[in-house]
């Protein structure tokens, strides 16, 4: 066999073992979240991944399949700019692709668990890949991929609820393996860019942060290595990511001088909310272990969030130390690690970024790789019984740390920590077996396919009661809620405050909605989910970021005039048709006695009331001497006819997002918010003809280019570098042949 026919075997071979061992890891992860699905039916469909990520994500996929506008909707009121809220990953390709599947169910809880468990898997083939980067055992490597993606960080808060966490961190470490490839001259800078343009355009900004900090790692350890012409091209890799950052994230730069986002005010200050310290990470393989840090109105975190597998540390004793690989050439892990460590530790709120705890599973992802490459050498096969025994003292560790954080636990602590102890017994009695690393792989799979299940029948976040604002769950099926509001037309106001309606099952039945779970099921409603909001108007209706009213704002301010320079109330001004109202409020009385508006249903959780004389839509309200007609509205697109002899204005039913131009017959008009962040259009005297008004993202035409630019420049530098790659194999080619 020729020298170059012998190179494409190796290469065959290796590529198909390592499809093998994917495979391995696709049934493994597969399998044991079907198994926690079982036990906790609500796994994935909670929080944040319920009311706002799979609701939302279901609309876009709609949006998509019949051509609508998106990104805008000014219809959505404080949650319509969607480019803003970048969060959502809408320039995603993944997350697109995700998005047109969800939209083909009305079952919710069913497409977000497809969803996490498609991450889930590409976390555990990411972990894989980034191991064998490193210079890890097949084996070795397999083993980390498996488990990782059930730590209990991961698993409750990523997985369980925020969806774009666990997006971010998937594309975070896929982009880590393949940029150390290609800053071991292994792949070209194609690959490590896709992974960074998925990682940017996730929308999350600790995706950002986690590859500026790889970069930097990486970065170190090419000055190192003295090694400038790559370094050179892994800046301009970085250079090219910092393309689809500036695309994610124009339309929020644009728009932060109307949203209630917490940009201003302390820079830095920390009250340890989700902070955990390294006292909660010695408790990493203890599978029942509440981390004694303030989360969710209590002292102690509800799940186990500092876990990340039984395995790891009762394993160490095992290991052969002195058998390490190199560390110098691997530097870059330990530096990443120590600067995600330093971010785990707080403090808690760092101007965007608030509760520390989210870089943990960026900690642990260096901690699995460095087991990877440890436990590469093998197992030790001496010293057996003191082996055994601190193996056995480190889950008796773990049991103590468990039963002071919740000792109220203490039967499934002793439980869990016997099922630990058989498995490390089962360790002892496989060690000196030739194939002692199958047997390891094969117990660590065992023991986390019957301990992930057993936490989660514990600790999953429906299984608890949290607070009676985070308990009531939403229905899993939009079908649902298209029953309860099938009677009930038109633009809708819900007067509603979650923590009132405990003990009741008004939410699960969907006669009241919260978040995006009512918009997402056709209602044409102003309560939605957003994380940036338009300040003026959720200050004007007292909203929480789900589309709370609480009980502290009076129903009776609706028909109050928007201010005393506006002779409109605030019902009209904003078009509302229909007002629904939660039973539950102190103040209905105040419902009682407004010309215009009749009670159409009273049923057990909600009053619903409607406008006699339906309104016309899109509503513009004129103010002084200005008489309007012809009202249209296209898409974000709205024009009408003014006549006025002397001036004045018209209010729009539009919140003042930035990006609005309006013109009269081709002349510019002046606009300026208005109380509640309504929209005011200034008319002047003598004024007769077609208004329009028209919505472009700022800075979206900016991100798009850049994004091309980006696009180009990648193209460009995979070229380069392949005719460099080219040219250094001609030359070893030459050399050889001349030995």
């Amino acid at each position: 066999m020729s020298r170059s026919t012998g190179g494409a075997a190796r290469s065959l071979r290796f590529s198909r073992r390592s499809l093998f061992d994917l495979g391995i890891i696709f049934v493994v992860v597969l399998t044991i979240g079907l198994l926690i699905k079982v036990v906790w039916r609500e796994f994935t469909f909670f929080g944040d991944n319920a009311e706002s990520f799979f609701p939302l994500w279901h609309m876009y996929g709609t949006a998509l399949r019949s051509g609508e506008p998106f990104l805008f909707d000014p219809n959505g009121w404080g949650a319509g700019n969607v480019l803003a809220e970048a969060a959502y990953g809408v320039f995603n390709p993944v997350t697109i692709v995700n998005s047109l599947l969800i939209s083909l169910t009305d079952r919710l809880s069913v497409a977000s668990f497809l969803v996490m468990l498609e991450f889930l898997i590409l976390l555990g083939w990411g972990v894989y890949m980034l191991s064998r980067s490193h210079g890890a055992a097949r084996t070795a490597s397999v083993l980390v991929g498996s488990i990782a993606p059930f730590a209990g960080y991961t698993l409750y808060y990523e997985a369980g609820n925020w969806a774009s966490g666990l997006m971010s961190a998937v594309w975070v470490v896929h982009f880590w393996w393949s940029a150390r490839m290609f800053t071991q001259s292994r792949i070209g800078p194609l690959t490590p860019v896709v992974f960074g343009f998925l990682a940017a355009t996730v929308g999350n900004p600790y995706s950002v942060v986690g590859i500026l900090v790889v970069l930097f790692a990486l970065a170190f350890e090419l000055v190192l290595r003295k090694d400038w012409r790559i370094l050179a091209g892994l800046v301009v890799v970085g250079a090219i990511i910092g393309t689809a950052v500036v695309l994610t994230y124009s339309g929020l730069l644009a728009a932060l001088t109307v949203i209630d986002r917490p940009v201003d005010g302390d820079l830095v200050s920390n009250k340890n909310y989700l902070t955990p310290t390294l006292s909660d990470m010695m408790g990493m393989s203890s599978p029942t272990y509440l981390p004694r840090i303030r989360a969710w109105f209590g002292e102690n975190d509800l799940v186990p969030s500092a876990y990340l597998s039984w395995l790891i540390l009762p394993l160490l004793p095992w290991l052969r130390w002195r058998a390490m690989p190199r560390w110098r050439p691997r530097i870059s892990l330990g530096v990443a690690g120590l600067i995600f460590l330093v971010l785990t530790l707080g403090p808690d709120h760092l101007w965007l970024f608030r509760w520390p705890i989210r870089f943990i599973e960026y900690v642990y992802l260096c901690v699995l790789v460095a087991f990877a490459l440890i436990l590469s050498a093998g197992l030790s096969r001496t010293r057996l019984a003191l082996r055994t025994s601190l193996s056995l003292a480190s889950v008796g560790l773990g049991l103590y740390l468990a039963f002071s954080s919740r000792p109220t636990l203490l039967s499934y602590h002793l439980v869990v920590a016997a099922a630990a102890a058989v498995l490390v017994l089962g360790i002892r009695f496989t060690v000196r077996d030739a194939r002692a690393c199958h047997w390891l792989l094969a117990i660590a799979i065992a023991g986390t396919a019957v301990i992930a299940p057993f936490q989660a029948q514990l600790f999953g976040w429906s299984h608890q009661a949290i607070e009676p604002g985070v308990d009531q769950r939403p229905p899993s099926d939009l079908g649902i809620v298209r029953s309860a509001w099938s009677d009930i037309q038109g633009r809708v106001l819900q007067i509603a405050e979650l923590r009132e309606l405990e003990g009741t099952d008004a939410v699960a039945r969907g006669q009241l909605v919260f978040g995006n779970i009512g918009r997402a099921a056709g209602v044409d409603i102003l309560n939605r989910y957003t994380g940036i909001n338009f300040e003026s108007f959720k200050d004007g209706f007292g909203f929480d970021y789900r589309g709370t009213v609480g009980a502290y704002f009076p129903i009776s301010f609706l028909w109050t005039p928007l201010s005393p320079d506006y002779d409109i109330d605030v019902i009209d001004a904003f078009g509302i048709d229909t007002l629904v109202v939660a039973k539950t409020r102190p103040d209905l009385s105040s419902l009682d006695g407004h010309p215009g508006w009749r009670v159409v249903e009273d049923s057990e959780y909600r009053i619903v009331l409607t406008r006699t004389a339906p309104l016309e839509h899109p509503t513009v309200t004129p103010v002084d001497d200005v008489e309007v007609s012809e009202t249209q509205e296209a898409g974000t697109d709205l024009s009408f006819t003014v006549h006025s002899a002397t001036g004045g204005a018209v209010i729009l039913d539009r919140l003042a997002w930035p990006g609005y131009t309006v013109m009269l017959d081709g002349t510019p008009l002046t606009t300026e918010r208005v109380p509640y962040g309504l929209t005011r259009v200034d008319i002047p005297a003598g004024s007769s003809g077609l208004v329009t008004v028209k919505y472009e993202s700022p800075g979206l035409r900016l991100g798009v280019l850049v994004a091309a630019v980006g696009l180009i420049a990648t193209a460009a530098h995979q070229v380069v570098w392949a005719a460099r790659r080219r040219r250094s194999i001609t030359a070893s080619s030459r050399a050889e042949s001349l030995v």
